[in-house]
């Protein structure tokens, strides 16, 4: 009858080609040593046979294939497996915000209008408004005041004219 799973201590015989083809024995133990002593010094092998992979030796190219544009890092809480991230995940991640650029309030300038808002959460402090082209002051006391929430409102001190010019009212922001 066959023997299907060798034990540490089963016995076998070989012939020794170092030593004019002796028969030898050999324990299966021995056998696990010689076999997982053979390998690289980037893993090794238990007698058990579990592997374990060195520090420092997997490269890049030894990863998984990954899609364009896609960074290797963890978003899911907790310690795990890395994962592919997208841009969109990675800048929120990093806190980097979205910018946009002469956007101009729905409100109208007609002389008389001081609160004009824009439809979005502005981060705090990104804010840039213009008034024909010039960089207006923010806080009380200077040009104008900005109340920052899903739809941000943005309060001047003086209403921007409707005479003889229409005012331009233009706002560069991060969301």
């Amino acid at each position: 009858m066959d023997k299907l799973t060798p034990v540490d201590a089963d016995k076998f015989t070989f012939s020794d080609s170092a030593a004019t083809n002796i028969w030898k024995k050999f324990t299966w133990l021995d056998l696990k040593k010689t076999i997982w002593a053979s390998f690289s010094s980037d893993a090794t092998v238990s007698i058990a046979g579990a592997v374990t992979i060195a520090s420092n030796v997997v490269s890049n190219t030894k990863l998984a294939d990954m899609a364009t544009q896609t960074f290797k890092g963890r978003n899911t809480a907790a310690t795990g497996d890395p994962e592919d991230l997208s841009v969109a995940t990675v800048k929120t991640m990093l806190g980097v915000s979205t910018r946009s650029y002469r956007a101009v309030p729905p409100e109208v300038v007609n002389g008389s209008n001081t609160v004009f808002t824009i439809a979005a959460l502005i981060v705090s402090g990104t804010e840039e408004i213009f008034k024909n082209g010039m960089l207006m002051n923010a806080g009380a006391g200077n040009d104008y005041t900005i109340a920052y929430a899903a739809t941000t409102t943005i309060t001047f001190a003086t209403a921007p004219s409707s005479t003889p010019f229409v005012d331009v009212i233009l706002v560069n922001y991060s969301v």
